[in-house]
């Protein structure tokens, strides 16, 4: 059980030294899947790449050298793939202590999953441990976009196995994500309520795509305005496994700022670079130790096995220094990543007390079911 004075003293660590507090490391470039919304098809198409992984005994350095985290959260490829995913984990706890571990999944290897979860779980007293599976349309449509025949299935077949994991241990989580794009528009309300009904998540969640899709399937003939009433009418009301979650209720709540934000600065003001704190309050590390501020960017500042394992020593470079001149401040980026609108959220006292509102809302009036709003 996370209280909520850990959760209290883990707000004011961010304030503490200046790492990046929110890591986002790519454990793997390996995946099953063929996404056709997929950044990184030329990595996870490389076949040579998985010799070039950082091994366990490398990530052990990176993570002694980095200090505190936040939240820390996995991707990939597929990180379930990764066979040491488990003491991957550990060593990020055992140095870093962050207060919140995050998985997506493809939900591909139902079995495989939960025994890794099996594993893990044991290393998070006092934390949370955020599974989040994805359902991107009606079984057809995401079986296609995904390139798995019978994938739907088997996301439904993990979230059971996982259900039976989080009955015992409070500290697992377990989220929906829906990437909106123009396939799914028309079914995405739909979806939400089939869901609503038939499952308990701790989270459901639409989110809008960001970077550069490789198919423009997903990114064309999309209104932000539809998908934001969408959106936060989905937070306000869907009915989640534990309204009163505290862990849940804060990331809930937060979504709904998130957002207004990207609404405001991405398609208002058409300037997120005046918000964007990549690689100061954010980090991104690849699975052969490259480190990128920006995920949608995806432009290298340097390689943690050129630094000795320390991402301080790459993030003091000149190639750092220079993606700051050309990407970070006003004017300089139009970009939609969520991650960044999170970080503002963090580090901004000011829209706390609208946080606070936004949890009174959501834990006394709304989670009462989308059929009901």
């Amino acid at each position: 059980m996370v209280s909520f004075a850990r959760y209290a003293r883990n707000a004011l660590s961010i304030y503490k030294d200046n790492n990046p507090k929110y890591l986002i490391f790519f454990v793997t470039s390996r995946c099953n899947a063929k996404c056709v919304f997929c950044h990184y098809r030329s990595q996870i198409d490389d076949t040579q790449r998985k010799k070039h992984e950082l091994s366990l005994s490398e990530i052990e350095k990176i993570a002694q050298n980095y200090g505190k985290i936040s939240k820390l959260s996995f991707s990939g490829g597929e990180p379930f793939l990764r066979e040491d995913l488990p003491e991957i984990v550990d060593a990020f706890i055992r140095y870093c202590d962050p207060q919140i571990v995050d998985i997506p999944t493809n939900g591909s290897i139902p079995d495989r999953i939960q025994s890794m979860v099996k594993r893990i779980l044991p290393l998070m007293e006092g934390r949370i441990l955020d599974i989040q599976l994805s359902i991107d349309g009606t079984k057809e449509v995401h079986d296609r976009i995904r390139g798995i025949p019978g994938l739907y299935q088997k996301i439904l077949q993990t979230f059971e196995l996982l259900s039976l994991l989080r009955n015992k241990h409070s500290a697992l989580k377990i989220k929906m994500n829906l990437v909106y794009f123009a396939g799914n528009r028309d079914v995405t309300e739909s979806l939400a309520r089939e869901f609503e009904a038939s499952y308990e998540f701790d989270r459901f969640q639409i989110t809008y795509p960001h970077g550069e899709s490789i198919n423009d399937e997903i990114t064309k003939n999309i209104d932000f305005d539809v998908f934001h009433e969408l959106s936060r009418a989905i937070q306000k009301h869907y009915k989640t496994r534990n309204r009163g979650d505290l862990h849940s209720l804060i990331f809930r709540a937060v979504k709904l700022i998130r957002d207004d934000i990207i609404r405001e600065n991405h398609i208002l003001l058409q300037d997120m670079g005046a918000i964007c704190r990549a690689g100061e309050r954010i980090l991104v590390l690849d699975d052969i130790g490259e480190v990128y501020p920006c995920e949608p960017l995806w432009e290298s500042v340097g390689n943690v096995r050129q630094e000795d394992y320390s991402i301080h020593r790459v993030l003091r470079g000149q190639r750092m220094a220079d993606f700051k001149q050309k990407h970070l401040g006003p004017g300089k980026c139009t970009c939609s990543w969520g991650c960044v609108a999170l970080e503002k959220i963090i580090y901004s006292p000011s829209l706390y007390p609208r946080l606070l509102a936004n949890c009174f809302y959501l834990l006394f009036a709304g989670g009462k079911g989308l059929r009901a709003s």
